[in-house]
């Protein structure tokens, strides 16, 4: 009669864990399984553990609650298959097929398992877990995927994916490979306490210690075997551990409180007033040296959050490789622009875009208050003035324009 599918868990070889030091997230553990009958020779099999296949996407989510995803990696776990027999005879009402199964173990091997977001804490990082979701199988001698993926591996997680060797009345030995392809997740499991970690220290500049994770059942089967029944054999000598997670190459994203800029401002044309040739300030120059055609304008910042604090960055966004204290103008015009902030004497540095977790070299510009309350407002004054350029003795005469950017940055 034809087979069904078996959707029961087998028994647990459980192996001992050594703690490693991983420089991510949630060991797993892969044992042995399937105690094979003596009736027939079914081939062999063999894998090592799941290895990365690329680096970390880092995720730049709109929201931070449980469950929000903060990065993943694609993991990959090459098995050899070697002389696996296959086909058989038809009559019995059997596909005689090779069925290819992984399953995690009921019940352990999840310490302080979350199920509202199916990961596993972990014990060195506060409010945030790992989740491993195989996703997918290939093969370059098996048909028939019967897929129950993706599936996120849990305590609960049974059958995986089965496939099969191609139907014959004969006995036929195939070599070949399978692949399974999984997403390891780091996932917040804890929102309040998440806001509170340092990511940068804890994740870049330290390891994560290993912890017992789920342990996964890797198994073929062979029907009908010589005595009409079911044959099995395991994948697995030996504990395994997924030791191959590359460590994390930027910090992870924070829910940080931010504040408000209007775009009036951002975008605002500011008009110097004229001045002479001869009251043009030299490059170098005091402040006072400048004043006449001088004009003030000011960026606000309003309804900032709680305990908001950022740093703004100039750059000469016509000239946006220079690094100097002044702007150079559009054309070939000898008279630039310099920009105080407030009452400083010291004219504001110009230089590169920050650029994602990458910033500049020049000194920014910081406000806000980690303690203040939410819906502050922050006002910054700036003043701008007209310089000559380097070397430049006289100034010509002429209309001057410069362009500056401001970037806000959070941290």
């Amino acid at each position: 009669m034809k087979y069904s599918e078996p959707r029961q868990a087998n028994p647990l070889n459980f192996w001992g864990v050594r703690l490693a030091k991983l420089c991510s997230a949630v060991a797993l553990i892969l044992g042995a399984l399937w105690v094979s009958p003596v009736y027939a020779v079914i081939g062999s099999c063999s894998a090592s553990n799941f290895q990365a296949s690329g680096g970390w996407d880092i995720k730049q989510p709109a929201t931070f609650g449980n469950g929000t995803v903060l990065a993943s990696i694609t993991m990959k776990l090459p098995i050899t298959l070697t002389n696996i027999r296959g086909g058989g005879d038809s009559t019995t009402g059997a596909d005689s097929v090779y069925s290819w199964g992984i399953q995690t173990n009921n019940g352990g091997s999840y310490p302080n398992y979350d199920t509202s977001t199916n990961s596993v804490p972990l014990s060195t990082t506060s409010g945030i877990g790992g989740r491993m979701t195989i996703t997918s199988l290939t093969s370059n001698i098996l048909t028939r995927i019967n897929s129950y993926m993706p599936v996120i591996l849990s305590p609960s997680t049974l059958d995986v994916a089965y496939a099969y060797l191609p139907t014959s009345t004969s006995f036929i030995r195939y070599n070949g490979s399978v692949t399974y392809y999984a997403q390891y997740e780091l996932v917040i499991v804890d929102a309040a306490k998440y806001a509170t970690n340092d990511t940068t220290t804890t994740l870049l500049s330290q390891y994560m210690a290993a912890q017992r994770g789920p342990q996964l059942l890797v198994g073929m089967y062979v029907y009908p075997d010589s005595t009409g029944s079911q044959s099995t054999i395991n994948c697995f000598r030996g504990s395994n551990y997924a030791l191959n997670l590359p460590q994390l190459q930027s910090a992870l994203p924070k829910d940080l409180p931010t504040c408000k800029f209007s775009a009036g401002e951002l975008n605002q044309t500011v008009k110097l007033n004229s001045a002479t040739q001869s009251q043009i300030a030299s490059q170098g120059s005091p402040r006072s040296a400048g004043t006449v055609g001088e004009m003030a304008f000011s960026i606000t910042a309003s309804a900032c959050g709680k305990g908001a604090v950022y740093s703004a960055y100039f750059t000469d966004a016509l000239h946006t490789g220079s690094q100097q204290n002044y702007l150079e103008p559009s054309s070939g015009n000898k008279v630039g622009v310099r920009l105080y902030h407030s009452n400083e004497t010291t004219p504001i540095t110009f230089g590169p875009t920050p650029t994602g977790s990458t910033l500049p070299s020049q000194a920014p510009i910081k406000y806000g208050n980690s303690s203040a309350a939410a819906g502050a407002s922050y006002t910054m004054p700036f003043t701008a003035q007209y310089v000559r350029m380097p070397g430049v003795d006289t100034a010509p005469a002429g209309a001057v324009t410069t362009m500056a950017t401001v970037t806000i940055v959070y941290p």
